[in-house]
């Protein structure tokens, strides 16, 4: 199979884009169990209109759009009032906030002006130059904005959008009345109102924020058979996110899941434990020996909700391996890591070493040997460009690749080193690579996830490369291998 680069990857192998910007987030990382995400939330206007000194007594809520005009203009200006509510939304979680205004006329350029509405309580119904929310328009402008010049809009089509940042202006949940006004030029300004025909020109207020959380470690082995210092292990829960974070407890033992019972002892983790960003409370997980027979694995479930986004209990799983009765193959996968053997880059198609540099925009195989105990491998190949292969910047985290392919597994065959008589395997794995552009050096890293880990969705791990097979490294740990021509 061939692979191109990251975004053709992600399209061939995630359909779900979240699912793809979340393997991208692991890589980047190098975390398998923080991973934040965007949490993106918006709500339209509960209310707007315009005022228009023109036509004081007039109301123009069941208009399509909002008007402004300048106010130095006394028998014509027009000023608009906008309000929303924030009260299902935690301002600490938010990390930006943005009024998105959709244009559906501009005279000329001008600047738009945000300033503070003097209370909530106006009818959008009853609006106008009487009526309407006072401003002080001798305090302080809270935002400003240039918009240019736009001939009028049909209502089925696209406004020109304009976003202001309003995260400052944000304090607490609550209504926020606002007036849009051009105290200059004496132009016009007409924005799409939330009775826009069309929904992508509605006005709305966008909230971003993250969550996330890591466990540390969600995997983690015990001895049934030994004594209790081989049988507990002390769990850190860290919120990663911006958005409070809940520890609401774990699932009752055995219920199903567990095959071994377990105390939580020593917690500063209890049942509605809220951390803030950054906060971390932790417990100790002791194994009791009442249990009758030893699984292979164990799963300690703890439950958790964010009670300012859907306030749903959610439950993250903890992985225990007891090695009371583990056999000499699963001791192997466990105790030894993987090697990298004989990687070179070939022509495409070919066992034949390339005799020149790579070519940017031109199609190459990489092959390589993973030799190891596990089952099955996933291996990704990332390329680096690095000005000095000798700095520990150069290839220094996934983040900074120019590209990178999955490769294909080929025939495994029987490996050369044993664990207590247990032999490995060897599998070839191929990816084909259209070569990025590049200005200094190749450099190369192998990662990979065996088949353990891919169940439990760990993160891949950069493979080392066994000695005295006369590659160029970059580093002394045979991790970053500079792409050379054949000798």
């Amino acid at each position: 199979m061939r692979f191109k680069l990251k975004k053709r990857l992600c399209h061939r192998r995630f359909v779900d884009a979240v699912k793809c910007a979340l393997v991208l987030t692991l890589l980047s990382t190098g975390m398998a169990d923080a991973a934040t995400i965007n949490v993106n939330t918006s709500v339209g206007f509960d209310k707007d209109n315009y005022s228009n000194a023109a036509n004081i007594d007039n109301n123009w809520s069941n208009r399509q759009f909002i008007s402004i005009k300048d106010l130095n203009d006394a028998a014509s200006a027009k000023v608009a009032y906008v309000q929303f509510n924030v009260a299902q939304y935690s301002p600490t979680g938010v990390t930006k906030v943005e009024l998105v205004l959709s244009a559906r006329q501009v005279a000329g350029d001008t600047t738009v002006e945000l300033r503070q509405a003097s209370n909530t309580t106006w009818d959008e119904t009853q609006v106008n130059s009487s009526t309407a929310p006072s401003v002080s328009y001798g305090a302080t402008v809270l935002k400003s904005f240039d918009v240019t010049q736009l001939d009028k809009v049909l209502d089925t089509a696209q406004g020109e959008l304009y976003t202001i940042d309003i995260t400052d202006l944000i304090t607490s949940a609550g209504d926020y009345s606002f007036a849009l006004t051009i105290s200059a030029n004496a132009n016009s300004v007409d924005f799409f109102s939330s009775a826009a025909q069309e929904g992508f020109n509605q006005p709305q207020v966008n909230f971003s924020g993250t969550k996330g959380f890591s466990v540390s470690p969600s995997y983690f082995i015990v001895k049934g058979g030994g004594n209790v210092t081989n049988r507990k292990q002390i769990i850190t829960i860290t919120n990663e996110g911006s958005y409070d974070f809940t520890f609401k407890g774990n699932d009752t033992a055995p219920n199903g899941i567990l095959y071994e019972e377990y105390n939580k002892t020593n917690s500063t983790c209890n049942s509605n434990t809220v951390l803030a960003t950054g906060q971390s409370c932790e417990f100790t997980l002791i194994q009791l020996k009442t249990a009758t027979t030893v699984p292979n694995h164990d799963i300690f479930r703890i439950k958790y909700l964010y009670a300012d986004l859907d306030n749903t209990t959610r439950r993250f799983p903890l992985f225990i391996k007891d090695i009371s009765a583990e056999a000499t193959a699963e001791q192997a996968k466990r105790r030894i890591a993987p090697l990298l053997k004989n990687f070179r880059v070939t022509d495409l198609g070919t066992d034949t070493p390339i005799a020149a540099l790579p070519i940017a925009g031109t199609a190459y195989d990489a092959k390589f040997n993973i030799d190891g105990y596990h089952d099955s491998y996933r291996t990704i190949i990332a390329l680096f460009d690095c000005a000095d292969t000798t700095a520990e910047s150069c290839a220094a985290g996934f983040g900074s690749n120019i590209g990178w392919v999955e490769a294909t597994a080929g025939y495994a065959t029987t490996g050369a080193t044993t664990y207590n008589s247990y032999a490995s395997s060897v599998t070839e794995f191929t990816g084909t690579i259209t070569m990025p552009a590049y200005s200094n050096n190749l450099v190369a890293r192998v990662y990979y996830r065996a088949d353990v880990d891919e169940a439990m969705k760990h993160h891949f791990i950069s493979v080392i490369a066994a000695g005295g097979q006369g590659m160029s490294l970059a580093d002394g740990l045979g991790r970053k291998i500079i792409i050379e021509a054949a000798q």
